[in-house]
């Protein structure tokens, strides 16, 4: 009896190691596939095969642009995570301002503008704000910089009427003065959360114990504090909770 129950969970044994071993090698030839796939999949993305539609790609490259890189950090920040939360905070403003000051302004144009405002850093890189607008010629420069960056992007696009809504969304709210007043209002409200985006970044660099952001912080909160905009002062004092005084 001991002998067959020695033989049996042998032959048990060989059974399990034979049945992982298929199993791993199944694994294996399922993960290798994956790994094609995926870097198939990447290789089209990042418009290594299509330079022709490689739009979306550049946008999903705005996690490589560091933002605050001649300042000392104590939490990175790049230029997808700042989008992001520049898109909410227009959303609230725009609808803090219809809601609670008789405003008529399109909450999702707004948020659509705030997550693509810095989007052509992708091509300019991020260039300081002191030095985008150090003089009028220097700012002028930079405009048409932005110009030629928003028309590399747009020509990635190849289908025309995709091209031509991507265009609006992604042409610099500086580009031509003649815009609809909602979009002089919308360009103003994604500049407010542009700026409060900044001051919260500030404000986690001070309570980390990092003083590289002081002077950011007083220029950012004497300029947000000017501000004569309800929905700016609403949101600060309700969401960020921040005395000035």
């Amino acid at each position: 009896m001991r002998k067959f129950l020695i033989v049996g969970t042998t032959v048990f044994s060989l059974f399990c190691g034979v049945c992982f071993s298929v199993f791993c090698s199944a694994k294996n030839t399922d993960l290798n596939k994956f790994k094609n796939i995926s870097e198939t999949i990447v290789d089209n993305y990042d418009g290594s095969t299509d330079p022709k539609n490689s739009f979306f790609a550049l946008i999903s490259r705005m996690r490589y642009v560091k933002r605050w890189s001649v300042f000392k950090n104590s939490e990175e920040e790049d230029l997808e995570n700042h989008s992001f939360e520049v898109a909410v905070i227009a959303h609230a403003l725009a609808t803090i301002k219809n809601e609670k000051f008789g405003g008529k302004v399109d909450e999702n144009k707004a948020c659509v503008k705030g997550l693509f405002h810095d989007f052509l850093e992708v091509i300019t890189g991020d260039a300081p704000t002191p030095v985008k607008y150090f003089d009028l010629e220097m700012k002028k420069m930079y405009t048409k910089l932005e110009e030629k960056a928003a028309k590399e992007a747009i020509e990635r696009i190849e289908d025309e009427d995709i091209r031509a809504k991507y265009s609006e969304i992604v042409s610099p709210n500086n580009a031509s003065e003649d815009i609809s007043d909602e979009d002089k209002e919308i360009a103003r409200i994604v500049k407010a959360a542009d700026n409060i985006s900044a001051l919260i970044k500030c404000l986690r660099e001070k309570r980390a114990g990092n003083n590289d952001f002081d002077k950011v912080y007083e220029r950012l909160s004497d300029k947000i504090k000017n501000d004569k905009n309800e929905e700016v002062k609403y949101f600060v004092d309700n969401y960020l909770k921040i005395d000035f005084e």
